[in-house]
């Protein structure tokens, strides 16, 4: 297992003797997988983003919380070892807080994301998307003539489309949200000035990626502000094409949305629990002791599990990719898909206790592989996905769950699922 992923990084002699060395002191699977994959993928990453900030005339990153965390604590151990002159800070965000503030615009910067289905929604987990309490749903519920009782029972596709229409029809809605929003910019737009956003002729913001919609909305409020600042995304990779806007400029390491092999096997939800933070989401803002601070929620993953990994980036990266080199994109692609799509049994084991939600604002936790799921592993299989109709169940790394299977098992659902994976991708 300690062997594993050592060869990948052999083209660089630096990294891969720091690595093997960490690899050596490693106690279980887990601490195997940060040393070998999850600290110098962080590390690389950092390196390249320091180097194309530094080429674009960009002094200012800002790291996105909570998937800028790792990305952040390798990035300023480089930046201070070359003497850069880039500053590196974290910005508490989240796609509710930003969405808050921008739901006053009813524009498709936030308002047209509230009404997008997810796994497990619930009238009442659609509704506190908008922070709704109790009160307030009650108030919506008999506006649109919705009974109350059923606001916990789970809605499918048609159910959610139904309910989503009245809700926008409903005056007492809009509102209600004018109202929650108009405070929620406000907050939003202390801490913007106080992060200093509008003091640089540019800016970068660093985030895993997928689409973008941070950016834009952050945009949007940029500009509400009158704020011209130009803003560069660093972003590992893009699972589609996000919305571009004036002053806004996307830059992807690994994959585009163009790529469409790399999307089909590339697990990304994976890769967020690895890449999370010790805290919790952002879920706004307010004043204490004269400064805006973010306001978090209790964090779902246990922080040990990010410690070990930032422990071991920072280390890695006080004596390699100080300087950005070519082969670290393809270090970094052959790591990642050895573990995303032909994980060992021990290894989906090992990072089991990761947990995982598709929604805005969290309501709901389920681990990030699921040990007994033949019948939602068919369900991804193609001749499902061409005749049948339906949803898996919660199956955020499909290839990690697969590997509980018998050896051929596996092996089948992993390469039929990159090829559904990527047919559906060709389609679109």
């Amino acid at each position: 297992m300690k062997n594993r992923y050592a060869g990948i990084l052999e083209e660089d002699t630096e990294l891969n003797r720091a690595a093997a060395k960490e690899l050596m002191q490693s106690k279980d699977i887990f601490e195997e997988l940060a040393a070998g994959v999850f600290a110098p993928a962080a590390v690389m990453y950092a390196s390249m983003i320091i180097s194309e900030a530094e080429k674009k005339g960009i002094r200012r990153l800002y790291f996105l919380s909570r998937d800028g965390y790792l990305p952040y604590a390798a990035a300023k151990v480089i930046c201070k070892r070359k003497n850069s002159e880039i500053k590196c800070s974290y910005f508490y965000c989240s796609r509710y807080s930003l969405r808050m503030a921008a739901y006053r615009f009813f524009d498709d910067s936030a308002y047209d994301k509230l009404f997008i289905y997810a796994y497990k929604l619930s009238a009442r987990i659609m509704l506190k998307r908008a922070g709704f309490d109790e009160k307030d749903r009650e108030a919506i519920y008999a506006d649109i003539g919705f009974d109350k009782e059923k606001e916990n029972e789970i809605m499918d596709r048609a159910g959610f489309d139904s309910f989503c229409s009245s809700v926008k029809s409903s005056e007492i809605f809009r509102d209600m949200i004018k109202t929650r929003s108009d405070i929620a910019y406000d907050n939003i737009v202390s801490y913007i000035k106080q992060e200093e956003m509008d003091r640089y002729d540019r800016i970068g913001i660093v985030d895993l990626g997928w689409t973008g919609s941070l950016q834009y909305t952050l945009r949007r409020i940029l500009d509400s502000m009158e704020i011209k600042t130009d803003i560069t995304g660093f972003y590992i990779g893009m699972l589609e094409a996000p919305k571009t806007s004036h002053g806004s400029r996307f830059s992807t390491w690994l994959f585009d949305e163009k790529q469409k092999s790399k999307k089909a096997w590339f697990a990304h939800n994976l890769l967020e629990c690895a890449f999370s933070a010790p805290h919790g989401m952002t879920e706004g803002y307010e004043i204490r002791n004269g400064r805006t601070e973010p306001v978090l929620c209790e964090d779902e993953n246990d922080s040990k599990y990010v410690k070990k990994i930032e422990d071991i980036a920072q280390r890695l990266a006080k004596v390699c990719c100080k300087e950005y080199r070519e082969c670290y994109k393809d270090m970094t692609l052959k790591l990642f898909k050895k573990l995303m799509f032909s994980p060992l049994r021990e290894e989906a084991e090992a990072l089991s206790d990761y947990s995982f939600c598709d929604d805005v604002n969290e309501q709901y936790h389920s681990s990030i592989i699921k040990k007994d799921a033949k019948a939602e592993l068919r369900k991804e299989i193609l001749p499902f996905k061409l005749f049948c109709k339906g949803d898996t169940d919660g199956l955020y790394w499909y290839c990690g769950s697969a590997s509980f299977c018998g050896a051929l098992s596996k092996r089948f659902y992993r390469y039929d699922y990159f090829l559904t994976k990527l047919m559906i991708s060709l389609l679109r």
